[in-house]
C-alpha cells in the first residue's frame, strides 16, 4: 500500500477524485489521477519552477477547458520523472497552464499501466513486473491543505505581475527627464567609473549645473575675497576719506556680483 493507511480511508472519498503527492527532483508536488482526461498534463508553473526541459509537441492542438485563458495552444511536452513512495515512473506530459494541480495522469497513464480503480476506496491498483502496487488517495483535509498551498502560490504570482504592471505604467507616465534619471541609477552599476562620470556630466549639462560652472563660481568668489583682503587694509591704513572707502567697497561688491553672474 502506497499513500494513506487503509484504516484512515474515509467515506468522504465518495465525492473525491484521486489526489495524492509525488516527488519530482526532491520537490513535493500535487498529483491527480483522472480518467476523464485524454492526456497526461504537467502545469506550466511546475515546468518553470523546476526548470524542466521541454520538447516540441508531436501533434500540437488547442485546448479550451483549463483555466480562464480561453482557447490555448498546446505545443510543448515534458518528460516527468516522479515517485510516490517506492513507486517510480516516467511519464510524457503535455505542458498546460493548469492551476488545480501540478501533474494530472489521464487515460494514457491508466491504459499503459492497466490500472484498476476501486470506486469505493478510491484506490488505484496495477502490477509492475508481477508485483502489485496500490496507490491510496489523500484525505479531504490533506487535499484542502494542498489546494491552499497552490492558491497562495498563484496569488503571489498574480501580485508580482500586478506590481510589474504598475511599475511599467508609472515609468510610462513619468516625464522623459525623470525616466532618464531612473535609467541612469539602474545602469550605474553596470558602467565603469569613466562612463558613469561622462553620463553624470551629461545630465548636469542638461540642467545647467555643470561642474565647470560650479568651479568657475568658486574660483571667482575666492578671487574676490582675496582682492578684498588685499585692498581693504590698504584703504584703512591710508589717509583716504570715509566716503572714498565706501566707494571702493561698493566697487568690490559690484565686481563680485558681476563675476557670479
Amino acid at each position: 500500500m502506497i499513500g494513506q493507511d487503509q484504516s484512515e480511508i474515509e467515506p468522504t472519498q465518495r465525492e473525491n477524485i484521486f489526489q495524492s503527492r509525488c516527488k519530482i527532483n526532491k520537490w513535493v508536488c500535487s498529483l491527480i489521477i483522472d480518467g476523464g482526461s485524454s492526456t497526461n498534463v504537467a502545469s506550466t508553473r511546475l515546468v518553470e519552477k523546476l526548470s524542466l526541459e521541454t520538447i516540441p509537441h508531436a501533434k500540437p492542438y488547442k485546448l479550451a477547458w483549463i483555466g480562464k485563458e480561453g482557447e490555448i495552444d498546446v505545443n510543448k511536452q515534458v518528460l516527468i520523472n516522479f515517485s510516490i513512495g517506492s513507486y517510480k515512473d516516467e511519464v510524457l506530459c503535455d505542458v498546460v497552464p493548469m492551476e488545480v494541480t501540478h501533474i494530472l495522469l489521464g487515460r494514457p497513464w491508466q491504459f499503459d499501466k492497466q490500472t484498476l480503480h476501486d470506486g469505493h476506496t478510491n484506490q488505484y491498483i496495477f502490477f509492475i513486473n508481477g508485483k502489485k502496487t496500490t496507490l491510496l488517495p489523500l484525505s479531504p483535509q490533506e487535499v484542502n491543505k494542498d489546494r491552499n498551498i497552490i492558491r497562495k502560490d498563484k496569488e503571489e504570482k498574480q501580485k508580482g505581475q500586478a506590481f510589474t504592471k504598475v511599475l511599467l505604467a508609472y515609468k510610462k507616465n513619468l516625464p522623459k527627464q525623470d525616466v532618464h534619471y531612473l535609467s541612469f541609477s539602474s545602469q550605474a552599476k553596470k558602467e565603469g567609473p569613466q562612463n558613469k562620470q561622462e553620463r553624470k556630466s551629461s545630465l548636469e549639462n542638461k540642467d545647467g549645473l555643470t561642474k565647470a560652472r560650479g568651479n568657475t563660481l568658486r574660483k571667482d568668489g575666492t578671487r574676490t575675497k582675496k582682492r578684498e583682503a588685499q585692498i581693504l587694509p590698504q584703504i584703512k591704513s591710508s589717509s583716504i576719506s570715509t566716503k572714498a572707502s565706501r566707494i571702493c567697497g561698493q566697487i568690490l561688491s559690484k565686481e563680485g556680483r558681476m563675476m557670479k553672474d
